[in-house]
C-alpha cells in the first residue's frame, strides 16, 4: 500500500486489520504455506516478517533498493527476496540470519 501499510481483510467478516511498521511503500507480501507468517517488501529496500497471531515483525536488512518479490519455502524455513538491487537473497527465518546472496 502507498500508505506503508498492509491491509489485511476477513473474507467471512469483512473486518480490517492493518500491520504498521515499513517506512515506505509496500510492493510485495507473501504468506508461508500455513498462513502463520506475512512476509512483506518495501521500496525502502526492507523485508518484514510478521508473526500473524501477534503482529510483530522482524526486520531483514540488505537490499540496496525496493523490494519486488518474496517467496517461501513450503516448509517455510526459508525465504527468499528479490529486489531492485538485481540480487536474490535467501533468509533462514528460524535463525533469522541472511544465508545466501545471489546475483
Amino acid at each position: 500500500s502507498m500508505d506503508h501499510a498492509i491491509h489485511l481483510f476477513d473474507l467471512d467478516t469483512g473486518a480490517e486489520r492493518v500491520l504498521r511498521g515499513h517506512r515506505d511503500q509496500v510492493m510485495t507480501l507473501a504468506f508461508d504455506a500455513r498462513g502463520r507468517r506475512l512476509a512483506s517488501g518495501s521500496l525502502s529496500g526492507e523485508v518484514r516478517l510478521w508473526e500473524l497471531t501477534t503482529g510483530r515483525a522482524q526486520v531483514l536488512s540488505g537490499h540496496k533498493g525496493g523490494v519486488r518479490s518474496l517467496t517461501f519455502h513450503p516448509r517455510g524455513r526459508w525465504l527468499a527476496s528479490s529486489g531492485d538491487d538485481r540480487t536474490v537473497r535467501v533468509w533462514d527465518i528460524e535463525a533469522q540470519s541472511l544465508r545466501a546472496t545471489l546475483g
